[in-house]
Parts: C-alpha cells; structure tokens; sequence
C-alpha cells in the first residue's frame, strides 16, 4: 500500500496505471471537470480504449451541481442539467460567487468526451443521480486507487481562488484486495481485525458515523484529524471530551471553497468545550482523514457533517498498523502542514446566519 500526498503524485501515479492496464480499468467517480488534468486522464483513457481495455465508468450526475457552479464550469460528461439540478447550480453559484470563474457555464460535450463514450469497449454510466461521493479506480482486478480527489485541476495543483489544494489517494495492491473491496461493496460485513478494510456508506448501509465514533472513542494517546467540513454534533461533543484526557489536533481550511461558514461556526464551539489544538491552513484542506495513537488510520471520501454522514454514499480506507510506512507518511505530513496553518482561539468570525443556512441544507 502506498500514500500518495497532494495532486501532482496521486495523478502522476494514475496515469501510470492507466497507461500500463492491459485488461480492464473501473471508475468510480463523483467530480470530472473539462479542465486540464480532466482531459489529461480522458486522452489516457481513450488510448487505452484504443488498445482493447475495458473501461467502465459511473459518474454521479448530482457532481455536475459543482461542476457547473464552481471553477472552469465545464462538466465533462454533463454539459446540460435538469432544472432541479440546473437551480441547485445556480443557487451555489450565487450563495458563494468567485469573480475569477466564468460567469457561465459550457454546454456541450466536447470533442473528446464524444470520441471517448463512442469507443469500443467504454461504458459509461452518466444519468443516475446516485448521491455517490466516493472516488475510486481498480485496474486488471489487481490494484486500487482510492481517496478523496475528484478528476480536476484544481486537486492537481491550485484552485481558481490560487489556493493550494490538499488531499491524499492511496493504492491497495494485490487480487486478494482487490475482491475484499469489491465484497465490501457488495455489502459483506466489516472486518475489525484486518490490517486493512474499509468504511462504507452504500445502498442504506451508513457505517462511517459509527466506525468514526469507535475509532475516535477508543483513542488512548493521541488524535490527529485532517477534516474538509465538519458539522456532526455527536462527532466534535466526543472529540471535545476525549481533549481532557490525550493530545487532539485538528487541521481545517481557513477558507473553505463551501460551508466555511459552518465549519467556523463548529470549531467555535469545539474550542468552547474543549482543549483541542484547532488549526486554519492557508491550503484548501480536501481530505479527511483521523489517525488514532500512531497506529489506526481511516481517510477518503467521508466528511464529518450530515452529507458526509447520513445522506451520500461514501468510501474510506483503514490501516490498522502501526508499523505501515502509510501511517508515518501521514504523520510527517500532518506535521508539515500544521507547520504552515495557525493554531486559532475563540471566537472565530463565523457568519452565524450563512452558517445556519449552511447547516439547513
């Protein structure tokens, strides 16, 4: 297993993989933008398309509400919405406007997204609002590529606002992996005593909250927490409590690309009741990720607020060794990022009635 930090290796290690599958490449995607390093992984894909790899791809429609609202506004295979996703497009874009993004978005597939869904061998499946956040890529059935980044530039490098994008992909590698993956999936129970296994919110089975709860309640020495939006209650009241008792450190975005306000709103209030060390990088803070004493740690797709939670689909990792050159990279680079973000106190400027409308929706 191997942890790839920041866009330019994860994305560098993907089209790796792509360029050397030789039977089949599965996608599991929830963002891809017509940018950039969205057209970069498309081109790779069609070769090897070309090449006789069976490409199969899901790809959320409900991302397409970011897409057309944020960044370069160009959806890759959702260049037109329906207007119940159209007005939650447009609502978004209004309720955090950006002067540096188009004032409109494209319409229209581009040339090469049609040439890619018209090859032999692709299958995409692109009409289901599915509500699936998680990110995920298997090739040959023998690895997989998982964590929190979407298909855009703006996880490569920087954002449209020039922030510095943070997240983390790992790959998992080997076929006896690879079909615990697909069981889990496919709904085969937890297994507490592997090394490594994952978390999953699919088809009504919401595990994170619950496996988040036992991992973080269970810490006797130290908490380390990278978390892109928070807003679970029951989550920050634990974490605040088990403050009094080891060293909790928690890393957020001092400015979020969405629920900033509710974000600051919850840290607020952790830092009222607690001892936690709260920090605000400059950097986009993508991922979401806990490490429990040195030794457990979960990343990838889920939050620690109600979507993340309750109502999409979503996919974490956990590596349950403490000897896992995954958990020291991680460690070194919590470090390193805490190194450039601000230890903050209370209060914090959160706009409280942003943040409720934030909460409410």
């Amino acid at each position: 297993m191997e942890l790839f930090c920041g866009g330019e290796a994860a994305f560098g290690e993907l089209l790796e993989r792509i360029n050397a599958s030789r039977q089949s490449i599965e996608i599991n995607m929830f963002i891809w933008r017509d940018d950039e390093i969205g057209r970069r992984v498309l081109e790779a894909l069609l070769e090897a398309a070309r090449r006789g790899v069976r490409i199969t791809l899901r790809k959320d429609k409900l991302g397409s509400v970011f897409e057309h609202a944020e960044e370069c506004r160009r959806s890759m295979f959702h260049p037109s919405l329906p207007p119940s996703l159209a007005l939650q497009s447009f609502f978004l874009g209004v309720f955090y406007p950006c002067a540096a993004r188009p004032r409109k978005p494209r319409s229209g597939y581009s040339a090469l997204a049609r040439e890619f869904m018209a090859t032999p061998g692709v299958s995409a499946e692109l009409d289901a609002v599915r509500s699936d956040h998680s990110k995920f890529y298997i090739f040959d059935d023998e690895a997989v590529l998982l964590g929190g980044m979407n298909v855009e530039q703006r996880a490569f490098g920087r954002d449209i606002r020039g922030l510095e994008f943070m997240d983390f992909m790992a790959r998992l590698d080997g076929a006896d992996l690879v079909k615990r993956f697909r069981d889990r999936l496919a709904g085969a129970p937890p297994d507490p005593l592997s090394e490594v296994d994952f978390i999953i919110n699919r088809n009504g089975r919401l595990e994170a909250k619950d496996a988040l709860l036992s991992l973080i309640g269970g810490a006797k020495e130290s908490l380390r927490i990278f978390m892109a939006y928070v807003g679970d209650r029951e989550l920050l009241e634990l974490i605040a409590r088990k403050s009094f008792d080891i060293p909790v450190q928690l890393i957020c975005p001092d400015a979020a690309n969405i629920q900033h306000d509710l974000n600051l709103a919850w840290l607020d209030r952790l830092l009222s009741k607690s001892r936690a060390a709260v920090y605000l990088s400059p950097k986009m803070v993508h991922a979401k990720a806990v490490l429990v004493d040195d030794a457990i740690l979960t990343f990838g797709s889920v939050n620690m607020n109600k979507q993340g939670l309750e109502r999409l689909s979503e996919l974490n990792v956990r590596v349950s060794d403490p000897r896992s050159p995954v958990i020291e990279a991680f460690r070194e680079r919590f470090e390193l990022e805490k190194h450039d973000a601000r230890q903050v106190s209370r209060p914090l400027p959160a706009n409280r009635i942003r943040a409720t409308i934030e909460g409410a929706v």
